[in-house]
């Protein structure tokens, strides 16, 4: 799961934020998503104290774990293929 919270303007982020966002940087693995009123931060460990924040997340819908900083999606998943044994 990768969650944006504002887009360029400093307004919430929107689903076209999050395209934007993806395709600058050539994100094509998983979802980038606009969370601008702060849904993941009330139901993961995400804090909104540095952006961005990845979390990765079990086939159970478990999260693995969070990160945060650009690149960091490479982190998570690692993660993920290290749990799923590959």
């Amino acid at each position: 799961m990768f969650a944006i919270y504002e887009g360029t303007t400093g307004a919430k982020a929107t689903a076209a934020d999050a395209v934007a966002y993806a395709r600058y940087l050539g994100i094509t693995d998983f979802p980038v998503m606009a969370d601008g009123d702060l849904n993941f931060v009330a139901v993961t460990p995400m804090t909104q104290e540095s952006h961005p924040e990845v979390c990765a997340i079990a086939p159970d819908l478990r999260v693995i774990s969070c990160y945060s900083g650009h690149g960091s999606y490479e982190t998570a998943l690692d993660d993920i293929r290290r749990r799923a044994g590959k």
